[in-house]
């Protein structure tokens, strides 16, 4: 697995780019530390490119681990979060995530398909 984080602060933006095979902890660990970077701004927008990234996780292990992810990004106020996907899978499973967001989660958080949907 692979991973970089760029931190646009004039646009309170984060791009966080995942490629090849990734668990779920490994993504959730890049997230973290994401967020506990010195950079992290308040209410900054995410926007994580999976597009070549192959996610393995599973409604099993997903659950357990939004915990330690609502955790951190209360700290950072109403962060906005799209994530894009290239794959069905990956797709289907952010779309699990996108829908407990609405009642769990005190930021934005959606799933798409192209970058352009997401920017949007």
């Amino acid at each position: 697995m692979g991973h970089s984080e760029r931190f646009i602060p004039e646009k309170r933006l984060i791009i966080v780019t995942l490629e090849g095979t990734i668990t779920w902890e490994e993504e959730v660990q890049t997230l973290l530390d994401t967020v506990r970077d010195p950079r992290m701004m308040q209410d900054a927008r995410f926007f994580v490119d999976r597009r070549d990234s192959r996610m393995t996780a599973t409604p099993d292990t997903v659950e357990p681990l939004m915990g330690l992810v609502q955790q951190h990004l209360k700290e950072f106020g109403s962060p906005r979060i799209a994530i894009v996907v290239s794959d069905d899978y990956g797709f289907g499973m952010n779309r699990m995530l996108e829908q407990n967001s609405e009642s769990e989660l005190p930021h934005d958080f959606a799933v798409f398909r192209t970058a352009e949907e997401a920017a949007a």
